[in-house]
């Protein structure tokens, strides 16, 4: 749901910055850092108060047996988001 979020420049460099610094620490042996696309279920869903009728129906769809699939892809790497964001933030600088 990242087209709901904070789409201020800032706020793209600071998820660029959590990118590069993913990408650094996977690099180095740490396990890589999964972000669910959709609520868990539709009862999540309303829990969380989402009701963008877009994210409810797709949640109602590919959370439930009706579409879900076992490789369906419904989650995404943190550290594969550098390309999303039109940058790939490889030139950041890290700290050993």
């Amino acid at each position: 749901m990242l087209r709901e979020g904070n789409l201020s420049p800032d706020a793209a460099i600071a998820t660029l910055d959590a990118v590069a610094k993913q990408r650094t620490a996977e690099a180095r042996g740490a396990d890589p850092v999964v972000s669910e696309a959709l609520p868990s279920s539709p009862e999540t869903a309303a829990e969380l108060g989402v009701t963008g009728l877009d994210v409810v129906e797709a949640t109602t769809y590919y959370r439930t047996s009706r579409g879900q699939q076992p490789n369906g892809v419904t989650r995404s790497l943190l550290s594969h988001m550098g390309p999303a964001s039109a940058t790939t933030p490889s030139t950041s600088p890290t700290s050993p």
